[in-house]
């Protein structure tokens, strides 16, 4: 099985000069919240369904 996740472009800006400022930049962070927030709606419930059917499969 393969899951993808969301992909969204984000803005050059967003990003910052230096890596070590990537959590101080809110754009950023906002940005990266966002799309991990929807991938783990989205996946979440697909991998919660897969372990339940490979543990009642197991279970017979």
């Amino acid at each position: 099985m393969q899951i993808g996740g969301p992909y969204r472009e984000l803005p050059a800006e967003s990003f910052p000069t230096r890596p070590e400022d990537a959590a101080d930049n809110p754009a950023l962070r906002d940005d990266v919240r966002a799309m991990l927030t929807e991938s783990l709606d989205k996946t979440l419930p697909l991998l919660i369904g897969v372990q339940r059917a490979a543990r009642n499969s197991d279970a017979r």
